[in-house]
């Protein structure tokens, strides 16, 4: 390559960001984000002394939680998971996923995969990973 063909190229270059540098309000919109970060943080400061006064958990606030949790559910005993997930298992005999499981029954999910673990002698199973279906054997 021509040594005066690379340098017009190097120097359009430099004029196309020295352009964008000019052209670029950088400076004011940091401090506008600035800004408004501050204000978010107040909000949030305010949201956490309601929410401490009412006595409801939001969770981390600051990582944007969008869930309310006023309340911590009730343990749900090994009897009442059984017998909602056989429920869900006799209504659906073809077999559904474990995250189905867990949406119909109401059990939560890591209970379910606990649940079909230890009950393989009464459960099957067929495919892998996200196609695998959980049903009861016959």
């Amino acid at each position: 390559m021509d040594i005066s063909k690379a340098i017009a190229q190097q120097e359009k270059e430099l004029s196309r960001k020295l352009e964008l540098l000019r052209g670029n309000n950088l400076t004011e919109l940091l401090a506008e984000k600035q800004s408004l970060e501050d204000k978010v943080a107040e909000i949030e400061s305010k949201i956490a002394h309601v929410c401490r006064e009412l006595d409801i958990d939001l969770g981390d606030v600051s990582k944007g939680s969008k869930t309310v949790k006023a309340t911590r559910g009730t343990r749900m005993g090994g009897a009442e998971i059984e017998q909602r997930i056989l429920g869900v298992l006799n209504a659906n005999p073809g077999g559904l996923s474990q995250k189905s499981i867990s949406d119909l029954s109401g059990v939560n999910y890591a209970s379910v995969i606990n649940f079909i673990n230890a009950k393989k002698d009464i459960l099957g199973s067929t495919g892998e990973r996200k196609s695998k279906k959980v049903f009861l054997k016959k």
